[in-house]
């Protein structure tokens, strides 16, 4: 059942232990996984039960070790920066039309700017 990643999303719990193993920068086992986490950590156990998830939806690729015996490591195949660059198009596009300057001009309304982050979007857009 490997659904193709480019159609998937990750969940709330999917995106916070993507996170910690995109942070990671290398394959991770699920115990290293836990060590990234403050306390209360969660279960061995949850964090095993999402990575079979993960594996599924071809997030992440399962990897043995030789020398590490019946540990499993798993490696991100998509990157943080593949996968929000995914998101923010298709959020782009299903809620703005596929407008930039409609997107861009929701946030502006919408979020709490400065003005020192205005003065560096303004130069942002001056620099493309």
């Amino acid at each position: 059942m490997n659904k193709n990643k480019d159609n998937q999303t990750l969940t709330r719990v999917e995106m916070e232990i993507m996170t910690h193993l995109w942070k990671k920068n290398k394959a991770a086992s699920v115990r290293e996984l836990l060590e990234s986490y403050d306390d209360p950590k969660p279960a061995y156990t949850t964090i095993g039960t999402y990575m079979k998830i993960l594996t599924q939806k071809g997030f992440v690729t399962p990897e043995k070790h030789e020398d590490d015996g019946k540990t499993y490591f798993f490696r991100p195949l998509v990157s943080q920066e593949e996968y929000r660059r995914r998101v923010m198009s298709e959020v782009k596009d299903t809620f703005f039309g596929g407008s930039v300057s409609s997107l861009v001009r929701y946030f502006v309304k919408e979020e709490k700017i400065d003005d020192a982050e205005l003065q560096e979007l303004m130069q942002l857009i001056k620099n493309q």
